[in-house]
């Protein structure tokens, strides 16, 4: 079934409106989550396994915090 201009439209749209939905998300990710553990990291309050995990994040999702 061929899809009408209209549809097309309408598509391109709601794609837009996803796509900055997911960079506003970014942003609040990136000043919430990853900024605060980067100071952290510089101020040496913070320890990366070799993959670049968070060490104190993965004992606590294992049970295993100090």
């Amino acid at each position: 079934m061929a899809q009408s201009r209209e549809m097309k439209k309408w598509m391109v749209v709601r794609r837009a409106q996803f796509g900055l939905k997911v960079a506003l998300d970014r942003i609040d990710y990136m000043e919430d989550v990853v900024k605060p553990e980067l100071e952290a990291l510089e101020r040496g309050e913070k320890k990366v396994d070799s993959t670049g995990h968070n060490l104190e994040d993965a004992k606590r999702a294992l049970g295993e915090a100090d």
